[in-house]
């Protein structure tokens, strides 16, 4: 699946917010299989330590690096959505 525009514009502005505030998030990303087509997707629950828009990923406080066209949904540490489906 591809994004609009608006979807990416509204996914960077939430990553920003995120970066500065500091506050842990939960993020569901798409994890590809690396032995066959296919994957699954992951919840993982962090803060942000580094957002690296040139090599497109963002790396989170507990090491996990995800590519930020991988990730379809976000939610702040209360539970609300901040971007994405609800449900995957």
């Amino acid at each position: 699946m591809e994004r609009t525009e608006d979807e990416k514009a509204v996914l960077d502005e939430k990553l920003r917010l995120l970066t500065d505030t500091g506050n842990e998030a939960a993020f569901t990303y798409f994890q590809p299989d690396g032995k066959k087509n296919g994957g699954a997707y992951v919840t993982v629950l962090s803060a942000i330590k580094k957002l690296d828009p040139l090599e497109g990923r963002l790396v989170l406080a507990d090491g996990t690096a995800i590519p930020i066209e991988d990730i379809w949904g976000i939610q702040d540490g209360s539970g609300d959505r901040l971007f994405g489906e609800e449900t995957l």
